[in-house]
């Protein structure tokens, strides 16, 4: 088991196939500023996620956002379950399932998504495949990342996401990943988010602590 994984929050755009011990409790935050030519979009997603068995991990975030000629606000209130399919040499296995419970107006909607990953060396690459239906209707969704050292405290890796539909948003990103201490992990990321308008530079940021 790769010592800087036992949450399955080793990336950030990517769900990955670790899972929390039974009964560690990790608060997780996922932050996202998108910066168009003079305006600020920032998203952040916290959440807490709790190891329930050997396969089993439940978790609950919130989606809060901030557009350019607004104010922060809770978008909505999300539970989800994460379950470990299977584990070989070759190919391991995952699951999730979530759903948003939509706050001040805005829709509830709820995605599956399989996760794979697959060793290469030290590192591994991990892709998820999905689909998310909400008001405005249903769509596939993918996520893939690549990190040549998953065990380093140190790492790096390059990560993208995106919709399987047109006009939506595709994201891309370099990142990097550091173990600060046996409960404190940070994660760091630059990209650019393309496919609505005109391409918007990105950075992604969060944090992983265990109590």
């Amino acid at each position: 088991m790769p010592l800087f994984a036992h949450h399955g929050k080793d990336f950030l755009l990517v769900e990955s196939y670790e899972l929390p011990h039974p009964k560690a409790l990790y608060a997780v935050s996922a932050e996202e500023f998108l910066f168009g030519r003079s305006s600020l979009t920032f998203r952040d997603e916290p959440s807490l996620l709790l190891g329930v068995t050997d396969r089993i991990a439940a978790e609950v975030h919130a989606h809060v956002a901030k557009e350019p000629s607004g104010t922060a606000k809770l978008n909505a209130i999300a539970p989800a379950v994460r379950l470990r399919l299977f584990d070989s040499d070759v190919l391991r296995a995952g699951l999730s399932a979530e759903y948003e419970i939509g706050r001040q107006g805005a829709g509830n909607a709820a995605a599956v998504r399989l996760i794979v990953g697959h060793s290469v060396g030290e590192g591994a690459v991990v892709g998820n495949i999905g689909v998310e239906h909400a008001h405005d209707g249903t769509r596939a969704i993918y996520a893939i990342g690549y990190r040549p050292d998953m065990e380093a405290s140190r790492s790096w890796g390059i990560e993208a996401q995106g919709a399987l539909r047109s006009g939506e948003q595709h994201e891309a990103i370099v990142a990097g990943y550091g173990r600060i201490s046996d409960r404190l992990t940070v994660k760091a990321g630059i990209g650019a988010a393309v496919g609505v308008g005109k391409p918007l530079a990105l950075i992604r940021t969060g944090l992983v602590w265990r109590f």
